[in-house]
């Protein structure tokens, strides 16, 4: 079999051969995909780690590849395992036109402190697997790693266990005001079975390391053409520093225990991130010709903020492979108003050629990862950035993030100014006036309406939006 590499075709005939073989395309032929993708890095944008310059693995079996926003993919018998999960990580998979793995392996530092993003957003791949696929997925992490995990996942899954400031939110007299616990009721059932609850364990699994640093994932039983298949058994060793995977006690392939967050698809320019950060951090030791050629590199382009419009940071939502996820920036007087900053925002600023210090205030609508992955990115670059929110959503936000960067809540409560917002009541600042409200979602959400002066604007954000569904 022969193909022409760097072209579609490459990956059409390898899907087109995984499903010929009815295998996981990630198995269906390792060693033609390994060829495609060391061969057409445009096509693939990611490569084996084989020789990669920022891994430096020792992959014996040639199956462990990079992935584009970082993390890596180990091909075993029990299926791929992937090492640390970056923001929008299915996306890599999705645009790829492979399986999205089952099993994750949580790194030690479960957040890049250079780009201050979290490199265990386990959320959209186990949202992924239970909703489309009907799976779990299962983490592979410690048992601290394990209790911090279950924290946030109760946050973004089901909301608040309390709601000991609901009725504090909203304005005397304000009509409407919804039954927050009927509501998320509704959407905290098993879809596959109205009468089980949904739970963190319905989506998740955990296999912890033991005390030797071992794990075991149990073979299992996949069915080809009516056939029982069993694969070997397949065990991860953890080690200071490094995976080491195995199958059978064979030695497969080594993964640093370190994931870096990769925010340029053009190599040299991440080398460039990585040595001087989206942040130009002074702490770090710098080469003096080498910053003044990178800060040329990366000047910014001359922005010029409407007086009252939106810039779109992107239009997508989580399982959208080609789409950026959705974040806006709500212009009022030349000042910004960052709305749920999504991945990579700071990033997507800086190609925008927007100043950080144009932007002051955030709002969050609710904690779910496609909406608040960049925030905290956002709250740690600038100097005390407002956040606005209800404060029944900023509890859940400042639980779930404590256990994301390993703080404590009062210490992280004070990185930023908090403006609760009160529902019918008119928030006004800069010259505009606000008014939230709740939606209708699976865990609290506000949206809102601003006006500045004959103009308005009007952000729904995440509702419920089936009208048989919603009058039944």
């Amino acid at each position: 079999m022969s193909c022409s590499l760097g072209s579609e075709d490459s990956l059409d005939l390898i899907k087109q051969e995984s499903q010929n073989s009815k295998l996981d395309p990630w198995v269906a032929n390792p060693p033609l995909l390994q060829k495609l993708v060391s061969s057409s890095p445009a096509l693939f944008r990611f490569q084996s780690t084989q020789d990669s310059p920022l891994f430096k693995l020792k992959d014996i079996s040639g199956k462990v590849f990079e992935l584009p926003r970082g993390g890596c993919v180990a091909i075993t018998s029990a299926g791929p395992i992937q090492f640390g999960i970056p923001p929008e990580t299915i996306k890599d998979s999705l645009n790829l036109g492979f399986e999205i793995p089952n099993y994750y392996v949580i790194p030690k530092s479960r957040w890049d402190k250079m780009f201050h993003m979290s490199v265990a957003e386990f959320e959209f791949p186990a949202y992924f697997n239970f909703f489309v696929k009907k799976k779990k997925i299962t983490l592979i992490c410690t048992k601290e790693a394990k209790k911090a995990i279950r924290v946030i996942f109760r946050e973004t899954l089901l909301g608040p266990k309390t709601f000991e400031f609901f009725d504090q939110e909203f304005f005397p007299g304000y009509k409407g005001k919804p039954d927050i616990v009927k509501e998320l009721a509704h959407f905290s059932k098993n879809p596959f079975n109205h009468n089980l609850p949904l739970t963190v364990s319905s989506l998740l699994d955990f296999i912890i390391f033991d005390e030797n640093g071992f794990c075991f994932l149990l073979p299992h039983l996949n069915k080809f053409l009516g056939l029982a298949y069993l694969p070997n058994e397949v065990t991860i060793r953890k080690e200071q520093k490094i995976f080491t995977v195995l199958e059978k006690d064979v030695e497969i392939a080594q993964v640093r225990d370190r994931i870096r967050i990769r925010v340029d698809e053009n190599l040299e320019d991440y080398k460039d991130q990585l040595r001087y950060g989206l942040f130009m951090n002074p702490a770090i030791e710098m080469d003096e010709k080498k910053l003044e050629i990178y800060k040329e590199k990366y000047k910014p382009i001359q922005f010029d903020p409407p007086t009252f419009g939106v810039t779109i940071l992107g239009s997508g939502h989580g399982f959208d492979p080609k789409g950026n996820t959705s974040g806006y920036i709500v212009w009022i007087n030349g000042r910004g108003v960052m709305v749920d900053p999504p991945p990579f925002s700071t990033h997507l600023l800086k190609k925008m050629g927007v100043p950080s210090i144009m932007i002051e205030w955030i709002i969050i609508t609710h904690c779910h990862a496609d909406h608040d992955a960049g925030t905290f990115q956002k709250i740690l670059e600038s100097t005390k950035v407002e956040v606005i929110t209800t404060k029944t959503i900023m509890g859940s936000f400042i639980r779930k993030y404590a256990a994301v960067v390993d703080m404590n809540e009062k210490d992280l409560a004070q990185l930023f100014k908090f403006r609760p917002v009160v529902i019918g009541a008119p928030l006004k600042f800069n010259s505009a006036t606000f008014n939230f409200f709740y939606s209708l979602h699976a865990i609290p959400c506000i949206g809102f309406s601003v006006s500045y002066k004959n103009k308005s604007m009007f952000f729904s954000a995440d509702t419920f939006y089936d009208p048989t569904a919603f009058f039944s």
